[in-house]
Parts: structure tokens; sequence; C-alpha cells
């Protein structure tokens, strides 16, 4: 059980460290906009257990309290992806309960969690997921329920869970093919490049851009070959 009074102070580190993000993690708006009623009375009291400063007008971590805010952010980001795009919660329900579990859930559970999801790096809203020991070393003890879609058998689907693309222009051009969270694929071949079905249509990408999709295999149908595509579909390329 979480020690009295220290919920709340994980709950302002989490915001000060999402504010950070931003860019707009000032006194007045850590303060004055924060959820929590007593922010001030919080941030008191953070500053004075060496966890958090002021400085020109911004509020900062220490990193005792950079430690509280990336536990708690990593908790809540993971646990968005398990119940929003995994188990299909709605949204707001999945919101309120990864608030509640991202304060309970120990180091061991949330490496278990992140390693079945296959490590993601972004939360449903784009946000960073922060690394974890199971991401640094790659552990494999759980089998990932997410997988990278190229890992898809031929023939078999999968549901769009996130997008990992290292260029924002990759991101801006897969969405344009209709490769979005929650769109259903279908792997036609691998080799020479990626070859799938998505809403009708079969899309070629070259692999390091399929690499940067994750998908939650959903079904398997196999082709009548590992490399051939139906002519009749229609075709794009990226």
């Amino acid at each position: 059980m979480i020690e009295p009074g220290r919920e709340r102070i994980e709950e302002l580190a989490e915001e000060i460290w999402a504010l950070g993000e931003m860019g707009e993690n000032s006194f007045e708006r850590v303060t004055g906009g924060s959820k929590l009623a007593d922010a001030g009375t919080v941030l008191e009291k953070m500053i004075a257990e060496g966890l958090g400063r002021i400085s020109d007008g911004l509020v900062l971590l220490t990193p005792g309290g950079e430690t509280i805010a990336r536990t708690v952010i990593r908790r809540h980001r993971l646990a968005e992806i398990l119940f929003s795009q995994v188990m299909e919660i709605r949204e707001e329900l999945s919101d309120s309960t990864a608030c509640e579990l991202e304060h309970i859930l120990s180091a061991e559970v949330t490496d278990s969690v992140c390693t079945f999801l296959g490590h993601p790096p972004h939360c449903p809203h784009g946000k960073p997921i922060p690394r974890g020991d199971c991401c640094l070393l790659f552990k494999k003890e759980v089998a990932p329920l997410v997988v990278p879609l190229p890992d898809l058998g031929i023939g078999e689907s999968g549901r769009i869970v996130f997008m990992a693309p290292e260029a924002k222009s990759s991101l801006d051009r897969v969405a344009a093919l209709g490769l979005i969270p929650g769109a259903i694929v279908r792997l036609r071949q691998r080799h020479p490049a990626i070859v799938l079905d998505v809403d009708e249509t079969m899309v070629a990408l070259d692999h390091q851009v399929a690499a940067s999709l994750f998908v939650r295999p959903i079904a398997v149908r196999r082709l009548g070959g590992t490399d051939g595509a139906d002519s009749s579909s229609s075709g794009r390329v990226l």
C-alpha cells in the first residue's frame, strides 16, 4: 500500500514531467492549473524532500523527483496501451484505470506488461514511454502480444497498435496509406519487399518502414504462395 500523501507527490511529479515535455512547466501553470487542488502545498513538500526545485520561474524535478515521475509515467502509458489498444476498452475508462494502476504496479509487473506488449516506444497519444530494464536488456521471458509487422506469418492478419517510425515524414506517408492504429492488415509476402493488404488495397513497404509498424495478430489466413500477390487488388507502394 502506498504511504499516505505519497500518491499526491507522485501525481504532481507526473504532471511536472508531462508539462516539461511540452515546455509548459512554469510555476504558475504547475500550481494554478494542476488537477490537484493543493498543488502548491504538495510542491512545497516536494521541494522540502529534495524532489523538486524552482529555477527562473520554472518548476524542475531533481534526479529523485525524475525517478518518481518516470516510474509513474511509464506505468500509466503502458497501461493505456494495454487497455485501449489491446483490450479495446473505451478511452475514458482506460485512462481512469491507468491512473489508478500507475500508483500500485510493481516494477516486476510493469516490466512484464512492457515485454508482453513488445516494448512500445510511445503511448496511444504519441507520447514517449520511458524505457525500463526490460527494454534495455531485451528480455523475452513473456512472448510479446504485439509484434513488428514483418513478424506476422504469411497470410496472417493483425491490427496496428502503434507506429514508431524514425522520421515524421515516414509517419505521414504510412498514415496516408491507411496504415494507422486500429487498421487491420494482412501480410502477403516478405521479399523482396513487404506486401500487405489494408482496406482492400495492396500496399508494398520497404523493410525499414514495415518494421516500424507494430501489430496485434488476430487471425491467420493462408494464401496460395508465400511470395505471390492477388493481381485483382489495387496496389500502392511506399
